[in-house]
């Protein structure tokens, strides 16, 4: 038993004699090896501190001093116009830990060529800083607008930092689309039809002015339309300012801008509404002129034409033949004054006084061949009467309801038809022919018509008044063919 105990305690006596001698080697080693120790421990050392500035010369071979880090939070933008939004941006730099960065920055809006914000700073490794701009968007109408923020920086030597001083930069595009609001949308789509409308209002009114203008031309040669005429001068140049007027609308509508446009709108809707109603009253004014001129040329032909009738018609009353030769004068003098520039009312005037003459001695004159007609003519027919009593001469003449019903008379033809019996009456009194019971022969002959004469003739009146001429023998007014009648 004694034995393997022995055993024991001798391997492990040799165990620890071993462990110390593998001490008293590694620490013989470290002490032989201990200046290539503290050397590759300061390498270690030297190489962890250092990594960046190795990086940072890796970069510097590839043409960088300096390592700028730059972040948007946002970079395409929607708004509306008054909406306003926020972007942030994260600025940082990488450079030796014993350098710093010199930096610029700038905030720009490339749409309107203008610089929003400039800045210089410091930046320090490891501490970034944040920049924010609110972005508002004012602009009328939809489109796009473009922002760059701009980042520079240089590295700042000093006696541990070893630097080129070369600048490295950074950008980032900010990107902003903008549209319209519903209202805006809404606007735009109503003034979209409303300016079509005044468009082609307009282009109707250009028309119209060209008309009115031909029509103004022709008639001033003949009527006095000074007044109108300045009218449509005042008219010309607002239509023209309308034009112009629309031309600047278009401006606004490519601008976008709905609601300057909208204002400028109403004022441009009314002024040509208004502009549209003085030019058709200028053409109501000038077409109840050319009307009227047309008008009073046509009656002044019927005039004429009237006077020309009344003229043709034989008239023995003196008073009315002087009467007659006036209206000729007067007439002639208003065609005279009807070819002048004048006023249309004073041509009315003119043309209306005549024509009223004119057809009252028309009127005049065809009851004077009227009367005088049918009291020759009814004298003619007691005479034949009476010859074909005395001698057998008969002719046949119309009756006395004839004579009650006629139309058409001719004051010459009476006349004639007098000259003839008068011829007849001569010859028998050459012959010695005498016979004084003519007048009561007359008188029953007369009496005999009146009692013939139908009660509605259109010449009733006119008859009876000259057959009780005869009736009640007041012969001074008759003509008596028997005896020598005064040449008519």
């Amino acid at each position: 038993m004694k034995k393997p105990r022995n055993k024991s305690k001798t391997a492990k006596k040799k165990k620890t004699k071993i462990i110390k001698s593998e001490r008293n080697n590694f620490r013989n080693w470290l002490k032989e090896h201990r200046a290539i120790i503290i050397i590759s421990v300061i390498i270690i050392m030297i190489l962890v501190t250092s990594g960046t500035k190795t990086f940072l010369y890796l970069n510097f071979i590839l043409g960088n001093d300096i390592i700028i880090h730059l972040d948007a939070d946002k970079e395409d933008l929607s708004l509306v116009r008054g909406e306003e939004e926020t972007i942030n941006f994260k600025i940082g730099v990488t450079t030796n830990p014993f350098c710093a960065a010199e930096c610029g920055s700038s905030f720009e809006d490339i749409s309107n060529n203008k610089t929003i914000d400039y800045d210089n700073f410091k930046l320090v490794p490891g501490m970034p800083i944040t920049k924010e701009y609110k972005i508002r968007v004012d602009d009328f109408g939809e489109g796009q607008k473009l922002y760059r923020f701009r980042l520079e920086c240089i590295g700042s030597a000093n006696l541990l930092c070893h630097t080129k001083g070369e600048s490295t930069s950074r950008n980032i595009l900010i990107t902003v689309g903008y549209n319209l609001t519903k209202n805006e949308t809404k606007l735009k789509d109503d003034l979209k039809n409303k300016l079509l409308d005044l468009k082609e209002r307009l282009s109707d009114l250009a028309t119209k002015e060209n008309e009115v203008e031909l029509m103004i031309n022709k008639l001033d040669n003949r009527v006095s339309i000074d007044e109108t005429k300045k009218e449509f001068d005042n008219a010309e140049k607002e239509i023209s300012k309308l034009i112009e007027d629309l031309n600047v609308l278009k401006k606004i509508w490519d601008k976008q801008d709905y609601y300057e446009l909208n204002k400028k709108f109403k004022d441009l809707d009314i002024n040509s509404i208004k502009t549209a109603d003085l030019v058709i009253k200028i053409d109501r004014s000038i077409s109840d002129s050319v009307f009227l001129y047309n008008n009073l040329a046509d009656e002044l032909n019927k005039t004429r034409e009237t006077l020309k009738e009344t003229k043709n018609v034989l008239v023995l009353d003196e008073n009315l033949a002087l009467e007659i030769n006036n209206n000729i004068k007067v007439f002639n003098s208003v065609i005279k004054s009807f070819k002048l520039r004048n006023d249309i009312s004073k041509k009315r005037v003119e043309v209306y006084s005549i024509n009223y003459s004119v057809d009252k001695l028309h009127e005049s004159v065809k009851s004077y061949e009227r009367k005088e007609t049918l009291k020759r003519s009814i004298d003619v027919d007691i005479n034949y009467d009476i010859l074909c009593k005395l001698n057998q001469t008969c002719v046949k003449r119309p009756s006395i309801s004839e004579r009650a019903n006629q139309t058409e008379f001719e004051l010459e033809n009476a006349c004639d038809e007098i000259e003839q019996l008068k011829i007849i009456y001569f010859n028998m009194s050459k012959n010695g022919y005498a016979n004084r019971s003519i007048g009561t022969i007359k008188k029953y002959i007369a009496e005999k018509y009146l009692n013939e004469l139908p009660e509605d003739g259109y010449n009733n009146e006119i008859i009876k008044e000259i057959l009780l001429v005869y009736v009640t023998n007041l012969t001074a007014d008759t003509y008596d063919i028997a005896r020598k009648l005064p040449k008519t």
